[in-house]
This record gives structure tokens, sequence and C-alpha cells, in this order.
């Protein structure tokens, strides 16, 4: 299935393992894997539409390794695929210096 995010939402896959950054950010997995703690992102909407209809510029792109907060994003299963989907201001960080 192919999915075009809305807006400012952006789809991500969450990352679940035990590993650290080469920056030393841990990247654990959730309590309870509830919604993921992060995220690489697969698709991103076109951005927040403006009321004078110009769009606010997406800061993160597909490929990007994101932070989010706990039960900011509402995860979902698709064809087998566990993703989670989350407004673009809801996002905390982009991890620039990954493992």
């Amino acid at each position: 299935m192919n999915l075009k995010p809305t807006n400012d939402v952006v789809i991500f896959e969450p990352i679940e393992h035990d590993d650290q950054t080469k920056s030393g950010i841990y990247m654990g997995p959730s309590a309870g894997k509830e919604e993921p703690d992060f995220g690489r992102v697969v698709a991103c909407g076109p951005g927040f539409q403006r009321k004078d209809g110009t769009r606010e510029p997406m800061a993160v792109e597909v490929g990007d390794t994101i932070v989010v907060a706990k039960h900011s994003a509402t995860p979902v299963e698709i064809e087998s695929e566990d993703l989670a989907f989350i407004e673009a201001t809801r996002i905390l960080a982009v991890v620039e210096d990954e493992c």
C-alpha cells in the first residue's frame, strides 16, 4: 500500500533496538511497546497550509531518524508492518549522527 500523508503529517516506522548512536544517544525500546521513542521517517506530507495558501516547509524528510514523546504518535499496522502517524509539530528532534 502506498501512503501519502496530508498537511504536516509524518509516517514513521518504530526503531525498537537497544543501541546507542555514535553521539551517545540511547535508542531503547518503548516501555510496554505502546508508541516508539525513536523512528525512521517513511513518508511526509507537503507541510501545514497557512491562511495565505502557502505551505510551512517540513523540518524532516524521508530517511530521517526522529525522536518523539511517548503517547504522541498513533500506532497502526498496515500490511503486517508497524507504522506510526504523528503531526510534524509533535516531533521533538531529528537525530543527525546515527549509528
